[in-house]
């Protein structure tokens, strides 16, 4: 909500351009000062600098996410309000500090904005493929770089029936990390690894489409009617590469959730406690096709999230809207007792009709053409008309 607030405020003060193809997608240049802008409005309106990962998946969509530095914007924070917000630097000499004006930090050409890696984190081949496309204009490196699902493989959501308090969790992850500071490093270095290794995997699973679909679809459409579980026995009488890059992709997320899990473990706050985990294991092992799993944000009570094989979608011409969960899925959760849990009837981004528009004229290399088709697919935040979404004609017309 604030992202599309600001978003909304921005175009009507046009100080954001939509671009020159009339397609409802904002330039690059024009996403980034929304996105600056927006982490500041929901920084301030939480009073700290967070995660800032829900602000930018709402401007820029599917992405490998890299936190900005807190610094950049903390000094723009003060508890005054109003006339703290200026637009050009003044030079005020009674104040106790000085007012930064906003436009300099928060510009899209800020270098400072351009995603890197954290300490405990190298550069990923994803990263690599994303600078291919960036160019030199600082605007256009400050986007994420890409990262949409593979073809074939969708995400659930879903919403459990009981609440975290974010900010005391987080308090004490943050005392934990200050308090042991080498055995931390060392845990979050494991997690990042993971982090990567499923970021390559999902990269690899891409190029094996794009070499061969026909195999990569045949593949996907056997593992989809198996457990997770059970891969790896089928595995040892296929040995095709795709088989292979699907479990260690799903060996990444197994990674990941043990290391979050050792982290909630260490720092008392329950990262994924053992009734969501159990919730999960129940579900990645009782139901075919399912890839992997986690808890999304700062962990806890709140959400889940699953990766499943779709091989309809890899046929379908579009994903069909609203997107609904694996009935397998569905039907384990309407007989699960422990907790109470509901799909969210929403999805993801899916590449897939992109690749198959322009696969059979590719010219250049596997890669090369990979970026080019992640570089012009959708973002996560377009302007629509009153129109396309549905009810808010009637609500205008009753306002006015």
């Amino acid at each position: 909500m604030t992202t599309s607030l600001v978003a909304a405020l921005l175009l009507h003060l046009n100080a954001i351009t939509v671009s020159v193809e009339d397609d409802g997608q904002l330039t690059t240049r024009s996403l980034g000062l929304v996105h600056n802008v927006a982490q500041l409005a929901h920084c301030a309106a939480q009073g700290k600098v967070g995660s800032g990962f829900d602000v930018s998946a709402s401007v820029w969509g599917h992405q490998l996410y890299r936190r900005f530095d807190p610094a950049l914007i903390k000094d723009l924070m003060y508890p005054e309000v109003g006339s703290r917000i200026i637009t050009s630097q003044e030079n005020i000499s009674h104040e106790k500090r000085p007012l930064l004006a906003l436009l300099p930090i928060l510009d899209p050409r800020n270098p400072l904005w351009v995603p890197a890696p954290p300490p405990s984190a190298t550069t990923t081949a994803i990263e690599g493929l994303a600078m291919l496309r960036t160019g030199t204009e600082e605007a256009r490196k400050a986007r994420p770089a890409p990262l949409p699902l593979p073809p074939g493989v969708r995400m659930c959501l879903a919403d459990v029936d009981t609440g975290s308090n974010t900010r005391t969790m987080v308090g004490r992850v943050s005392d934990w990390r200050r308090q042991n500071p080498i055995w931390a490093d060392q845990l979050y270095k494991i997690i990042a690894t993971s982090n990567q290794s499923l970021a390559d995997g999902l990269l690899q699973l891409h190029m094996a489409y794009v070499n061969d679909s026909s195999n990569y679809t045949q593949v996907l459409e056997g593992l989809s009617h198996l457990p997770s579980k059970e891969w790896d026995l089928h595995l040892k009488s296929d040995l095709s590469p795709v088989y292979e890059i699907f479990v260690s992709v799903r060996n990444a997320m197994r990674s990941i959730r043990a290391g979050m899990r050792e982290l909630g473990l260490r720092s008392g706050a329950p990262v994924e406690p053992p009734e969501m985990s159990q919730l999960l294991d129940t579900t990645i092992n009782g139901a075919p096709g399912i890839l992997g799993g986690g808890i999304p944000g700062a962990g806890g009570y709140d959400a889940m999230f699953l990766l499943f094989l779709d091989p309809a979608s890899l046929t379908a011409s579009a994903p069909s809207q609203p997107m609904h969960p694996p009935k397998d899925v569905c039907d384990l959760w309407l007989t699960y007792r422990d907790l109470s849990v509901g799909p969210l009837l929403c999805g993801s981004d899916d590449i897939t009709s992109s690749y198959v528009a322009s696969l059979k004229d590719r010219q250049e290399d596997v890669l090369s053409y990979i970026s080019r088709v992640w570089a012009h697919a959708p973002v996560g935040l377009h302007v629509v008309s009153s129109s396309e979404v549905p009810g808010l004609e009637r609500v205008l017309r009753s306002n006015s």
